[in-house]
């Protein structure tokens, strides 16, 4: 790992493994973390929002198929838009970019939980609500397709239990 990892021009010492660590050791870890890049073609989901909860700022790849793009979603959604690529390339350029800003990594730690709580990812409320009307309104085109009235007095009997 040592000659791989000095290839790239990454010190040893700046790259740390941990095997077999509880929970409140996996939080406390990110404080010594500067970036987290997520991974890809399958993206980290619930380490993207562990990382944007403890103050960690995440780069990502949004890809083509969902597996690949939650973590741009859960970017997007924490009003980090601005730190998902479109392409490899963009992706080792933010990476790069934030890497060499240390007053952005500062200004994002310091923000990041807010941000998530503040931003869409934390606002459970509004999302449940609007995944309720996104139902409702599946509901209604399935209603409005229906010619057939057993198969509405099926969806009316669904929805009154």
């Amino acid at each position: 790992m040592d000659d791989r990892l000095r290839w790239f021009g990454i010190a040893s010492d700046r790259f740390v493994v941990r095997v077999g660590i509880d929970r409140q050791s996996l939080l406390n870890a990110y404080d010594e973390v500067d970036i987290s890049l997520d991974t890809w073609p399958y993206c980290g989901g619930n380490t993207v929002a562990e990382s944007l909860w403890q103050g960690v700022p995440v780069v990502t790849l949004k890809g083509s198929r969902f597996s690949s793009r939650y973590g741009a979603s859960l970017l997007m959604a924490a009003g980090c838009g601005d730190l998902v690529a479109e392409t490899p390339a963009e992706y080792l350029d933010l990476a790069a970019a934030l890497a060499t800003d240390p007053e952005r990594l500062r200004r994002l730690r310091a923000g990041l939980r807010d941000m998530y709580r503040t931003h869409d990812i934390g606002d459970s409320a509004r999302f449940a609500h609007e995944l309720e009307q996104a139902y409702m309104q599946m509901v209604d085109e399935c209603w409005n397709r229906s010619s057939k009235s057993e198969e509405r007095l099926q969806y009316a009997a669904a929805f009154s239990a």
